[in-house]
């Protein structure tokens, strides 16, 4: 996430797991460790830019930017 923004792309934490949701909480009693897998994952799937207006060539930008990051340039 931290190369993201040297590379001026936005992103987002924005997939809690449902069972951790302070209403299902509240419903259901505190379900902490039921998901330990989910639990683990869920603070590192990020959301990527994505709304009307991108331009292909935002799109090639942010996907050029992923696939630096992901060989470690």
């Amino acid at each position: 996430m931290e190369r993201l923004s040297h590379y001026n792309i936005g992103y987002g934490l924005h997939f809690p797991a449902t069972h951790r949701l302070s209403y299902v909480m509240k419903q259901y009693g505190s379900n902490l460790g039921m998901l330990p897998q989910t639990e683990r994952i869920m603070g590192k799937i990020i959301s990527l830019p994505l709304y009307p207006d991108m331009t292909d060539d935002d799109v090639r930008y942010v996907s050029a930017a992923i696939s630096e990051i992901l060989r470690g340039r």
